[in-house]
Parts: C-alpha cells; sequence; structure tokens
C-alpha cells in the first residue's frame, strides 16, 4: 500500500465517520491498519470507540498510535486521546499523567489543557486550576469551551450567576453542548429560576442521553417544584449511569430523604 493510496483510504474512512456512518469506518479503518497500521487510522479509531463509549479499546487504539507517530503535535494528540479513554475509564491519576504527557509534547494543545483541569479534584491538585485557565486563555482566547471548567469553578464558589454567565458563553458558541446546558441549570436552579433550569436540563439530556450528572441535577430541579415521584425516578437514572462512582453519594442520599 503506497502512501498516496494511503492517504485516499484514510480520507474515505474519515468521510464515513463525518457523516455518521461509523460501522462503515470502523470497518475501513481496522482494514487499512490490518494492511499498514499508521498514526492517523489508528488515532481515529481510539475517537471512534470513544464515542461508542468503549473506552477500554479507545485506549488501546491511542497506546498502538504512539507506536506510529512522527512528530511531538502527533504524540501529543495520542496521549490526549489516552487521558480521555482513563478519565473515562474514573482512572484519574493515569488521566492527569497521560494530559501531562501531552502537554509536554505541545505546551498549546488548549484540549489537553482544558481536560487536565476536569480531573485536578480528583487527584487532589485543585490549585493548579487557575494556572491552567490563564494559560488557555492566553494561548487561545476564542477556545470557548474552557469556559465550561471556568464556570464550574463559579459553581464551587457558590458564584451562581457568574457561572451561568461562563456557560452562555460556551452556549453562545455551541448552543447544544449538553455539560454547559447541565451546569447551566444547576446555577439556575440556585437562582431559583426552576422553570428555566428545567427547560435547560431537558436539553442537556436530549443532546447528551447518558450523563448521570445531568439526571442529578434534574432530579434536584424536580424535587424543589414539587414533583418528587418524577424527581426519584432522574436520581435512580443516575444511579444507573453510575453516578455514585463517578461523583460520589449525593444521588443515594437524595434517594434516602425524598424516596424511601
Amino acid at each position: 500500500m503506497d502512501s498516496t493510496n494511503l492517504t485516499f483510504l484514510n480520507a474515505r474512512a474519515q468521510f464515513l465517520f463525518e457523516i455518521g456512518n461509523l460501522n462503515a469506518a470502523e470497518i475501513e479503518f481496522i482494514r487499512i491498519i490490518e494492511v499498514q497500521p499508521n498514526f492517523i487510522s489508528l488515532n481515529f479509531m481510539s475517537f471512534l470507540k470513544a464515542t461508542q463509549y468503549d473506552y477500554e479499546s479507545s485506549k488501546t487504539f491511542a497506546e498502538k498510535s504512539l507506536t506510529y507517530a512522527s512528530n511531538s503535535d502527533e504524540k501529543s494528540e495520542a496521549y490526549f486521546a489516552i487521558g480521555q479513554a482513563e478519565s473515562k475509564r474514573f482512572q484519574y491519576e493515569s488521566a492527569y499523567t497521560a494530559y501531562l504527557k501531552s502537554i509536554e509534547f505541545n505546551p498549546k494543545n488548549v484540549s489537553a489543557l482544558n481536560n487536565i483541569t476536569t480531573v485536578l479534584d480528583k487527584v487532589n491538585r485543585s490549585d493548579e486550576k487557575l494556572y491552567y485557565f490563564e494559560k488557555i486563555v492566553s494561548i487561545d482566547p476564542s477556545f470557548y469551551q474552557i469556559h465550561i471548567n471556568i464556570g464550574f469553578y463559579y459553581l464551587k464558589q457558590e458564584k451562581y450567576q457568574k457561572a451561568v454567565d461562563e456557560f452562555n458563553i460556551v452556549l453562545k458558541n455551541d448552543p447544544f453542548q449538553p455539560f454547559a446546558l447541565s451546569n447551566k441549570a444547576f446555577a439556575l436552579l440556585k437562582l431559583g429560576s426552576l422553570e428555566d433550569a428545567l427547560n435547560t436540563i431537558n436539553l442537556s439530556l436530549q443532546y447528551d442521553s447518558k450523563n448521570a450528572f445531568a439526571y442529578k441535577n434534574k432530579g434536584l430541579i424536580l424535587i424543589e417544584l414539587g414533583e418528587i415521584q418524577s424527581a426519584c425516578q432522574e436520581l435512580k437514572t443516575a444511579i444507573q449511569l453510575n453516578f455514585t462512582q463517578q461523583y460520589g453519594n449525593e444521588a443515594i442520599d437524595l434517594i434516602k430523604i425524598h424516596c424511601d
């Protein structure tokens, strides 16, 4: 398989991925890898597996892609993919280490800089957050997704209107961003805007139906609205989606108080 043909085949498989034909894209990428393993195919397979919630396979493909990475940017992308997979598998220390390696190979990889802030609380390094926030903004002020993490930072400080303002920056650029919607809904709940909060959390779940934190947030909103039976169902769904493993016992405690 010559390089020209490899470029064409990868481009065709990427096109199938972009139009949402994941099964066909996977078949094409695997066929290429079997004949001529290469960074692009393996990296895309890692991303593809992540979209299927198969994070163990995503990590495996990312690790294999390192062997074929030809420059620092590609190595940075490979470690970024490993970090994402490890974070989704709740392996936060190894995710932190992978993100650090990604940043080492490309100090301007804003995706890695952004994602490392999402695991700092889990590895007892919360004091590093402001450093990474400032780094991202200095590199690329237009990288709007960082405002999700800044907004979440304000939530923890109970500065709810500031949090809403940060999430709105994200939603201005991407109105369907589920994590911005979920966290905005929680901030609206704390501000007492219950109907707006409910509408916002429903949008979040429309665009990501597997977000355990969003189901917990919806449960909280429904409790405040007095819809206890529906709230209990949402909280149980959060637990089924591994809320406890990811975030602690809040959903269980709410069920004990309101549902038992």
